[in-house]
């Protein structure tokens, strides 16, 4: 089921930032930096395949079911009203890392010690920005989004957009080991 693997995805996005802020915390630059350019790959994809797939397949569902059929289970203004507000958060999701990334890149070239924790400090701040609002974010679509394809897809529609979503969160840069089932 989708869910199931966008949920088990969550899960390990999850791990990999709370990984990621231990690093920062010991001020280990290396792996830090090694682990927000992974965090930003996971998600990147996760929000991927969120637009390309599952936000559509939702969108195309209810506009092919009378209003008073959909209704039961979501409007279709409702559904975009979510949508719309979770395409806001992966806009702040990718625009922190991406300023965090930005700033781990400028450190390297840094001159001194106090320079590099400041940097790696900021970072921390970034990424426990995301960290916080990636949390209510998952149980937003946990507990809401997530459950439409039960009630708006037909068992077969399920399974094509399981396939579309998975191929999606599993196409990772080459640069990175692994895809979701190994990492």
């Amino acid at each position: 089921m989708t869910s199931n693997l966008l949920r088990d995805d969550h899960a390990q996005v999850g791990a990999l930032v709370k990984e990621l802020d231990a690093a920062l915390g010991r001020e280990d630059a290396a792996r830090s930096f090694a682990l927000l350019d992974l965090v930003w790959a996971r998600l990147a994809v996760h929000i991927r395949a969120e637009h390309l797939c599952f936000f559509p397949a939702i969108l195309d569902a209810l506009a092919q079911l009378p209003e008073a059929q959909s209704g039961a289970v979501v409007t279709s203004f409702e559904a975009k009203d979510l949508i719309a507000h979770l395409r806001e958060d992966h806009n702040f999701f990718m625009n922190e890392l991406a300023s965090a990334i930005k700033v781990m890149r400028e450190m390297g070239s840094a001159p001194s010690d106090e320079r590099v924790a400041r940097a790696l400090r900021s970072v921390r701040r970034k990424v426990n920005a995301v960290g916080h609002r990636l949390e209510q974010h998952n149980r937003l679509e946990e507990e809401r989004l997530y459950r439409w394809p039960a009630s708006l897809l037909t068992t077969t529609e399920q399974a094509r957009l399981l396939a579309r979503v998975a191929r999606e969160v599993e196409n990772l840069p080459p640069r990175l080991p692994g895809s979701i089932k190994s990492a």
